[in-house]
């Protein structure tokens, strides 16, 4: 079955969301940190606002916490100086 992102968020409560290179300025990655049953929410991507992602939604992000995992960075390929992974956890869900 085809579903656009939110269509999947609302009907298949995800507990994990992966994402590799969202358009940069999307509307879906919003309502992620919205989906109640979101706890992890991965970001393959850019480390540059304009290069990927939602950099404004990242910024006011509520119940997350955020970090850049380097670890996990440095195996992307090709590498390029501003590749990223970026790891948001629930806050509410960490041990």
């Amino acid at each position: 079955m085809k579903q656009d992102a939110i269509t999947a968020l609302r009907t298949r409560a995800p507990r994990m969301v992966v994402c590799s290179w969202p358009p940069v300025g999307n509307s879906f990655e919003r309502e992620v940190f919205r989906t109640p049953s979101v706890e992890t929410y991965i970001v393959i991507g850019s480390s540059r606002e304009t290069g990927s992602g939602n950099g404004y939604d990242y910024r006011r992000r509520t119940g997350f916490s955020f970090v850049h995992d380097h670890h996990l960075t440095r195996l992307m390929l090709p590498r390029y100086q501003d590749n990223a992974v970026l790891v948001f956890q629930r806050r509410d869900q960490l041990a």
